[in-house]
C-alpha cells in the first residue's frame, strides 16, 4: 500500500475521536501505523487512540481510498505521493521496525517467564534467538531513522524516536536475564512450581517435521487448520527468520519452529501432529 504523512485539521472530523470510533481500517482499508504529537511517538496505535487536531499522522492503505482519507483527515486536496518523498519512505521503515521491535520484545519476555516457570531450556534458547533477531532490527531502525533525519526539517524531533529503539532492545535484553536461570539449572521456587502444577495451560516449542500432519496446514489468526486446540503465537523459520502469526496469515512448513499456546492434554497431541 501507499504511505502518507497528513497534519490533522482542526476541523477534521478524524479530530478528537478514537480510531475505533472512526473504524478506519475495517472502512477503508487504511491504517494509522503512527501518530507523532508534539516530540512524543505513538507507534502502532490501538482502537482506544485518539486522533487530536495538529497530530502528524502516518497513514498506509491501498491508493484506492488512501486519497479519500487523507482529505478528510488534512482538509486539503490530497497529492499522490512523489518519488521525492524518500526521507518518508526512510521514517516508515523506521516506524515499522520500532513496532515489530516492541512486539519482538513483549514475545520475548513473555518466553521468558514462561522458561522459568515450565522449567524449558527450548523456551530459554528461544529468548535469546529473539535477542538476536531484535538486535540486528536494531541496526536497520537506527539506519533508516538517521537517513531520514538528513532531510527532516527538524532532525532533533527524532532524537525521541531513538531513544525509543534502545529503550525497546533493552527489554530484550531483560528478557534473556529472566531466562538465564533455566539454562544455569536455577531451581524455582516451590510456590512457583505448585502454581505452574495447577495450571493447565502451558506454552511449548514444537518442531515441524517434514511430512508430518502440520507440514503445509495452513494457520489463520494463530488457529492451525489441524484436529487441535493450540495457539500458534509465533513461528521461527530458520532460512527466514520470525513471524509473529497475529500479524500475518502463514502456511506451515517442514522445520519451522513453532511457539503454541494450550492445555497440556492439547500440547502433547500437537506435538504427534508435528511428528513424521
Amino acid at each position: 500500500g501507499t504511505l502518507v504523512r497528513g497534519v490533522v485539521a482542526p476541523d477534521s472530523s478524524y479530530a478528537g475521536r478514537t480510531l475505533k470510533d472512526i473504524d478506519l481500517e475495517s472502512v477503508t482499508g487504511v491504517r494509522a501505523i503512527a501518530l507523532r504529537r508534539g516530540n512524543e511517538w505513538l507507534l502502532n496505535p490501538g482502537p482506544d487512540t485518539r486522533i487530536e487536531a495538529d497530530d502528524v499522522a502516518f497513514l498506509r492503505g491501498p491508493d484506492s481510498s488512501i486519497g479519500d482519507v487523507c482529505e478528510t483527515l488534512t482538509c486539503e486536496v490530497y497529492e499522490a505521493p512523489s518519488v521525492e518523498t524518500a526521507d518518508i519512505d526512510d521514517l516508515e521503515r523506521a516506524v515499522d521496525t520500532i513496532i515489530h521491535m516492541k512486539d519482538f520484545s513483549e514475545l520475548a519476555v513473555d518466553l521468558a517467564y514462561s522458561s522459568v516457570l515450565f522449567d524449558s531450556e527450548e523456551l530459554a534458547e528461544e529468548v535469546r534467538n529473539l535477542e538476536v533477531e531484535v538486535d540486528a532490527m536494531q541496526s536497520r531502525f537506527e539506519a533508516w531513522t538517521l537517513r531520514a533525519a538528513a532531510d527532516a526539517p527538524d532532525p532533533v524531533a527524532l532524537r525521541g524516536l531513538i531513544q525509543l529503539g534502545s529503550s525497546t532492545e533493552r527489554i530484550s535484553d531483560t528478557a534473556i536475564e529472566i531466562s538465564e536461570g533455566v539454562l544455569r539449572d536455577i531451581d524455582v521456587h516451590p510456590v512457583v512450581q505448585m502454581a505452574v502444577q495447577e495450571s493447565d495451560e502451558i506454552i511449548t516449542r514444537v518442531v515441524v517435521e517434514t511430512g508430518s500432519e502440520l507440514d503445509g496446514t495452513a494457520v489463520t489468526a494463530g488457529v492451525p487448520d489441524a484436529d487441535s486446540t493450540m495457539s500458534v503465537i509465533a513461528i521461527r523459520r530458520p532460512s527466514e527468520g520470525w513471524l509473529l502469526v497475529a500479524d500475518a496469515d502463514a502456511e506451515l512448513r517442514g522445520g519451522d519452529v513453532l511457539i503454541s499456546k494450550g492445555t497440556r492434554t492439547a500440547a502433547a497431541d500437537f506435538r504427534e501432529l508435528a511428528t513424521a
